[in-house]
């Protein structure tokens, strides 16, 4: 993408900022668009590109604002008004775990430090290849299932973060390999949560890149975006919040269906949640009410939802 885009887009929209006027807006709307466009083609285009883009969207504040709104929710829409959705397959959660899966996570894992090297969580730091696939389908789920015990705790110290960091590093390489690479992006949120209740601010913010690298490598970069705009929202940066859901939503409509059910049901929650711990609750409601009949939530999620 040619950075004189970024550059353009900065330039009008700081001229209708300081002048209190509209002039281009047509220009800006479509110029969004098309720089979200070019940021998804590749993660060295994203990175060369978003910092100054977050930057003017930030620096322009109130006026930038109402233009971030307005693609989130025409993309948005376009993604749920598709109708066409499919159900997220979680069965790979069922499988009983025993002595012999900790058995397994703790040779891979005693493996891999006692080498000495930094686990980066978009390489493959284990060897796994002696384990079966039913071996590491139960790996994954007793990995997912102790991440969400663990999260019951709200506040989590720099030894949890770091333990259950390193099992998230093989749960991606593990979900791979079984062709399941989406299921890890839905469970590292659940860390990316725990991060940000426990403060380790700047852990989220450097995890949340190399996620976003890991999402490309996987071909579902959707899922990368989706999770900074998590912990963004969480953190209540709302230039930010909107500017990775924009991406995360443009990288998806890239896609023909049908789209994941989760997925949507992620967009929609956490899409709710932003817009009330920010106070743009006209925002809230206006999400609120685009949500399909036919997309089913759990009673507590609806409860949720409904206040």
């Amino acid at each position: 993408m040619d950075a004189q885009k970024v550059a353009q887009f900065d330039q009008m929209m700081t001229h209708e900022r300081v002048n209190g006027n509209s002039a281009y807006e047509s220009e800006l709307k479509k110029g969004y668009r098309d720089i979200l466009l070019g940021m998804i083609a590749n993660y060295s285009e994203y990175r060369a590109q978003a910092a100054r883009f977050l930057s003017s969207l930030e620096t322009n504040n109130i006026h930038s604002l109402p233009y971030s709104l307005d693609v989130f929710f025409e993309l948005s829409d376009l993604l749920i008004k598709t109708g066409d959705f499919e159900l997220f397959d979680l069965s790979i959660l069922i499988q009983k775990v025993n002595a012999n899966t900790v058995t397994n996570i703790k040779s891979v894992l005693e493996a891999a430090l006692s080498k000495g090297q930094r686990l980066r969580l978009s390489e493959d730091n284990f060897d796994i290849s002696f384990l079966s696939d039913q071996d590491k389908k139960e790996i994954a789920t007793l990995i997912i299932k102790g991440l969400h015990q663990d999260a019951e705790k709200v506040i989590w110290d720099k030894d949890m973060v770091e333990n259950s960091l390193m099992q998230l590093v093989l749960l991606r390489q593990t979900l791979v390999i079984l062709g399941r690479a989406e299921l890890f992006y839905h469970a590292i949120g659940l860390f990316f949560d725990r991060l940000i209740s426990s403060e380790f601010y700047q852990t989220a913010r450097d995890l949340a890149e190399e996620v976003i690298w890991s999402s490309y490598k996987d071909q579902i970069p959707e899922h990368g975006y989706f999770n900074s705009f998590r912990i963004y929202s969480l953190i209540g940066s709302i230039h930010a919040s909107l500017f990775y859901a924009n991406l995360s939503l443009t990288s998806i409509l890239q896609k023909n269906p049908p789209y994941s059910e989760k997925y949507i049901k992620e967009i929609i929650w956490q899409g709710m949640k932003f817009f009330r711990n920010v106070n743009l609750f006209p925002w809230a409601n206006r999400l609120y009410n685009s949500i399909p009949n036919g997309l089913s939530f759990l009673d507590f999620e609806r409860r949720s939802l409904d206040h």
